[in-house]
């Protein structure tokens, strides 16, 4: 994504704009007849399918690094560009370990202003959401175990939710109140 592949540079610039990432993780094989939904990927895969998008998020963040870096060095000795200087090298190490920056970096109340400014999308909070059937909304499914012990192993601050879209779905198209409870 960050060369015009994958996400795609428009969908993550528009990712730049927001205060939380929201992942939907599919936590489900389709095994119906009916209305089959087919994986991009073939299989169900949750870990793959997080290891992809945190894959384009990085490179994005590396590649916007970067070219931060070739332009602060032009600039004055001022003391933000200092500051600026300091929080690109320590993204660009983070981020060249492929982790993320929300994970990693300890910012000062003084360097926060600077840091905020560079918009960075591994910065950013984020939710897992996994999107399971049904009959999986209660107890979870191999899945959303798989998920759970990423978060848990990696000792990543990111909030599990599983919920049934499905379910969603068919509760935002009931019209009386007394039939949604």
């Amino acid at each position: 994504s960050s060369e015009g592949r994958g996400l795609g540079n428009k969908f993550l610039s528009n990712i730049r704009e927001v205060s939380l990432t929201i992942h939907l993780i599919r936590c489900f094989n389709d095994d119906s007849s009916e209305e089959k939904i087919a994986h991009v990927e073939g299989e169900t895969d949750p870990l793959r399918d997080i290891n992809i998008i945190d894959t384009e998020m990085i490179n994005a963040d590396l590649q916007s690094i970067r070219k931060m870096k070739d332009t602060i060095n032009k600039k004055s000795n001022s003391e933000e560009t200092r500051i600026k200087s300091k929080i690109i090298d320590q993204c660009e190490q983070i981020l060249s370990e492929d982790l993320f920056i929300r994970d990693k970096l300890h910012i000062t109340e003084k360097e926060w202003p600077v840091f905020k400014s560079l918009n960075l999308l591994t910065a950013k909070p984020a939710l897992y959401i996994c999107n399971v059937k049904e009959s999986d909304l209660l107890q979870g499914n191999q899945f959303t175990e798989q998920v759970l012990k990423k978060v848990k192993s990696e000792k990543l601050n990111i909030p599990v939710v599983v919920l049934s879209a499905k379910i969603e779905d068919e509760l935002s198209k009931i019209d009386s109140e007394e039939e949604r409870k």
